[in-house]
């Protein structure tokens, strides 16, 4: 039977995991490949951390309205957010910052004791609404065939979210066809890439958490290839008087969502597209997250935990790909 190495790191303010599967002809050597997996996350918090002021991200932040040349690697990352920033229909926003740091999330997690939202400054710097309910305001122009990217007037930029997914994508591609592993799992706080070349092999079972219990499952997801991602409004929490702040925001409201709905796990073939399409769900809610999905993403799976502890499948155009198992809660098909 294969060897498998397991790394298990700490960046980017989360838990990363990786589990690899060697070829029959290959030795393992876990060491070198834990050093790969933690000098590219490591790199990755680097250049996109919002929390570091040296980091390429906090200094095209304070670009204001000026033209600024990017890397390659943000120049891919922020391609990909104005992507799904359309395909969401604005529901996805990478460029909210400043909303996020009014509500009180000022400095990386772990200080969410002393997290205190700014008083209410009316509709001050939030987005246009265009007719159809979706947030109209694009958070930057890109210009590709320069490399440079310049802000709109009143965004800042948190790619926190996104960056996840994309490194759980990029690493393991790499490991995949550069390393030439025939199976394997890299996870980045909840953000995973699973791949098995091996038809017969079984599938890598995924739990998703109960976000009321965590030390339980409130369903499984059965994946042999692709992505998925968790968001929730109930982990990244702060506030002591019942004001229901966390770090996902509503971009027409500029306030924290409050949809009802309070976890999303969606499967695809990115992961970054799936964190996208997680977080839709939390702001938008059900019915809207799903139609939006449905006309962005069809081939997206969604299960979808609301604050009535129910939870809602929505099924992908072509089901079959991916095989949902209930746990604590019951599993029901959504009708709408």
């Amino acid at each position: 039977m294969p060897a498998e190495s397991r790394i298990a790191l700490r960046a980017m303010n989360t838990d990363i995991t990786a589990i690899l599967r060697w070829p029959d002809d290959r030795t393992p050597d876990t060491p070198a490949y834990h050093s790969l997996v933690s000098r590219w996350f490591r790199d990755v918090e680097a250049r996109f951390s919002r929390f570091l002021p040296g980091s390429e991200l906090s200094g095209l932040n304070r670009t204001g309205r000026s033209w600024q040349l990017v890397s390659p690697m943000m120049e891919e990352v922020l391609a990909l957010a104005l992507q799904c920033c359309r395909q969401t229909g604005g529901a996805f926003h990478p460029g909210l910052l400043r909303q996020l740091q009014r509500e009180g999330y000022l400095r990386s997690f772990e200080h969410a004791a002393t997290f205190r939202p700014a008083e209410a400054s009316g509709q001050a710097g939030l987005l246009r609404p265009d007719p159809g309910g979706h947030a109209a305001a694009e958070p930057f122009e890109l210009d590709g065939r320069m490399g440079a990217v310049r802000l709109a007037p009143g965004s800042e930029l948190d790619l926190g979210g996104i960056v996840k997914g994309w490194a759980a994508d990029r690493l393991a591609g790499w490991l995949r066809r550069r390393h030439g592993f025939p199976a394997g799992i890299v996870n980045a706080g909840g953000d995973l890439s699973v791949w098995q070349e091996d038809e017969e092999a079984p599938s890598t079972v995924i739990a998703i958490e109960d976000p009321w219990d965590t030390g339980r499952d409130a369903a499984r997801l059965s994946l042999k290839r692709g992505a998925a991602a968790t968001s929730s409004t109930l982990k990244r929490r702060w506030g002591e008087d019942g004001s229901g702040l966390h770090h996902l925001i509503d971009p027409l409201a500029g306030r924290s969502a409050a949809s009802g709905i309070v976890q999303a796990t969606v499967a695809g073939a990115e992961a970054a597209e799936c964190e996208a399409w997680a977080k839709t769900f939390c702001i938008c809610g059900l019915e809207e997250g799903a139609a939006r999905m449905k006309l962005g993403a069809p081939g997206c799976e969604a299960a979808v935990i609301t604050d009535k502890r129910k939870l809602i499948l929505i099924p992908s155009r072509n089901p079959g790909r991916f095989v949902w198992e209930p746990g604590t809660l019951t599993i029901q098909e959504a009708t709408i």
